[in-house]
């Protein structure tokens, strides 16, 4: 592998992550921009439809990162021995990380929570 796409790959994570959110916080406050325009003529519950999508979003978001971050304090679990005989196995017999399984999980209940809750938005504006 090249070495000088180890280098900054930091950087790049970084800051490819750092665009995601401020990118999605300008689309957030768009959204509660729009919502507040009298002219559309649309339902007030819109405005708890968005603000309890977003509190969803942040909890969502932080469980994964509470995630990550215990499982980088404790990548063979606390107290468990038996992961830590797993771990001198060749990385062939390993198949997934670590907390995978709940990082699934969440992203698929999560997509089909936005894709619902964007086709009754859709819904709800088309009718206004």
């Amino acid at each position: 592998m090249n070495t000088i796409s180890f280098r900054f790959r930091p950087a790049f994570n970084w800051t490819h992550r750092i665009i995601g959110n401020v990118a999605f916080l300008f689309a957030i406050v768009a959204l509660f921009l729009a919502f507040t325009y009298r002219d559309l003529n649309l339902p007030t519950g819109l405005t708890n439809g968005l603000i309890f999508y977003v509190v969803f979003h942040i909890f969502v978001h932080l469980l994964l990162t509470f995630q990550t971050v215990y499982f980088s304090f404790y990548p063979n679990g606390v107290g468990d021995q038996e992961s830590a005989v797993s771990t001198e196995q060749s990385n062939d017999d390993v198949k997934d990380s670590r907390g995978s399984t709940l990082r699934k999980v969440v992203a698929i209940f999560y997509f089909v929570f936005v894709w619902i809750f964007a086709f009754v938005f859709l819904g709800v504006i088309a009718d206004a």
